[in-house]
């Protein structure tokens, strides 16, 4: 399977913030968007590949496009001076892919960006991207395995959650994706931490969930 490492990077030059007085530039500042994907090289038509390749491409923008900028038009939106997005390979084996993709976005004058964490497990076959009960059979007992074993992990390193908010472990608002020999589960900034200590992720080993491990994939 030939794959390469496609890599787009829009830099956009000095644009004016601020007003004109007397002919004088008030501010200057440098706007980037920077997009990194892992991508397949279709040299000969696979749809799958290719629904992968779309996929992945358009996620790229999705921090961007909830900050309401019209990307399909421009990086016109003034108030964002940078925007990355970076995925990576993290599992493959021939029945499926996986892969983790990392944004920041910054504001005009924030006190600090913004991060998102998203997960991809895709089927080699389709294209399509897996749920999670598609890859393990998620019934009230995988979720006291997984829900268990994410409540030790913050016992044992003290991951400071918020105090105003329970842990209430695997929802649909976790991304997952898969990495060596483990479930990685993602959750975001600022859903039980604060900014300074970042997403809360939890590696799960396939050991912990192996009767769970559905035979198409696994």
């Amino acid at each position: 399977m030939n794959k390469k490492q496609v890599t787009i990077m829009l830099l956009f030059g000095m644009l004016l913030l601020g007003t004109v007085f007397s002919g004088q530039t008030e501010e200057l500042t440098e706007r980037t968007m920077k997009i990194q994907l892992p991508t397949f090289s279709l040299l000969e038509e696979n749809e799958a590949f290719n629904t992968i390749n779309k996929t992945l491409y358009s996620e790229s923008f999705s921090l961007l496009t909830t900050n309401s900028v019209d990307v399909e038009t421009d990086f016109s939106h003034w108030d964002v001076t940078d925007y990355y997005s970076q995925a990576t390979k993290t599992f493959e084996n021939q029945r499926m892919i996986s892969f983790k993709m990392d944004q920041y976005l910054y504001t005009y004058r924030s006190a600090h960006g913004s991060h998102l964490y998203l997960g991809f497990v895709f089927d080699l076959e389709t294209g399509k991207k897996l749920r999670l009960n598609e890859l393990f059979t998620v019934s009230e007992t995988f979720l006291s395995v997984i829900n268990g074993f994410m409540l030790e992990t913050v016992k044992e390193k003290d991951i400071p959650i918020f105090e105003f908010t329970d842990f209430k472990g695997l929802d649909d608002s976790a991304e997952f994706y898969l990495q060596d020999e483990s479930l990685i589960i993602v959750f975001q900034e600022y859903a039980y931490t604060p900014y300074v200590y970042g997403p809360l992720v939890f590696n799960i080993p396939f050991s912990e969930i192996t009767d769970f491990s559905s035979s198409k994939y696994f």
